[in-house]
């Protein structure tokens, strides 16, 4: 029993690099998904062009200096291109969860022209 005995020096040195150890994990799933939101492309790039020295997370899990990274990155024409342009899609309308466009299968073509021309597909 006696060998297996570890110092509370030895013990407090081991918890202290795990908790860094955890803490650099979870940055890192902090500015993947910080970068996800922000429309990279490629992850791994973009994430090498920030300064990790800069994010810090407190004892809430908030993250402060990354949005003004990402923001930085995306404005810049030197990094710019790791950032997908905001898309708009024409012609899909989100399925609201109701079926109002359905005659229970009986529907005439000219009722289907008729929802056609009012909902502008």
């Amino acid at each position: 029993m006696e060998e297996n005995f570890v110092p509370n020096e030895a013990a407090e040195l081991v918890r202290k690099e795990y908790e860094e150890k955890i803490k650099a994990i979870r940055l890192g799933y902090l500015i993947e998904i910080a970068l996800l939101k922000a429309g990279a492309r490629n992850i791994k790039a973009a994430a090498a062009l920030l300064e990790p020295e800069s994010i810090s997370i407190d004892e809430n899990g908030n993250v402060s200096g990354l949005d003004e990274q990402i923001e930085r990155l995306k404005k810049d024409e030197e990094s710019a291109f790791l950032f997908a342009a905001p898309q708009c899609v024409k012609g899909l309308i989100p399925y609201d969860g109701t079926d109002a466009h359905t005659d229970d299968g009986n529907m005439s073509y000219s009722r289907f022209c008729e929802i056609y021309a009012a909902n502008n597909y």
